[in-house]
């Protein structure tokens, strides 16, 4: 019987490895693409695996998608580091707000692609980024304490 390195062509199987270069390809190319121009195929040949892998290991492009934008990975890259600016700025519950400017720009990058969003479709990303990042700023400014308002309320 052929050891699993002969089987996979001289290179020893790594199922963690895999899933982790899968789950690397796949934010690479949701980023850039929007989740409906990205198949299954371009995640594979990115990953440089065979795309049934994705199957095995997430079940489906969908589930490849939650995979890729998990717990862990939103809060190490994403919410944290937003969070942190947040609550530097004095921004009342940094976290919850941090999450929800990420889950518009994940719906932003999300819905790029669609035909639905035709304007949204047209724009660069440096335009979309621009208008996200001023409601960002409109955002954290209006929860901002408008300074005196305290000792007025008192």
């Amino acid at each position: 019987m052929a050891s699993k390195t002969e089987r996979s062509g001289g290179r020893k199987r790594d199922s963690n490895a895999t899933r982790a270069t899968l789950l690397g390809a796949a934010r690479d190319l949701f980023a850039r693409h929007g989740y409906d121009a990205v198949t299954v195929r371009d995640t594979g040949e990115h990953a440089g695996v065979d795309a049934s892998l994705i199957a095995r290991y997430f079940g489906s492009k969908a589930a490849l998608y939650r995979a890729a934008v998990d717990e862990d990975s939103r809060n190490a890259r994403l919410i944290s580091p937003l969070a942190n600016r947040l609550a530097a700025e004095g921004a009342d519950d940094p976290t919850g707000r941090a999450e929800v400017l990420i889950s518009c720009l994940i719906g932003v990058i999300a819905l790029r692609t669609s035909t639905g969003f035709e304007r949204l479709s047209a724009m660069r990303p440096e335009e979309s980024g621009a208008i996200l990042e001023a409601a960002a700023q409109t955002h954290t400014e209006a929860t901002q304490p408008v300074p005196g308002s305290a000792a007025k309320e008192a």
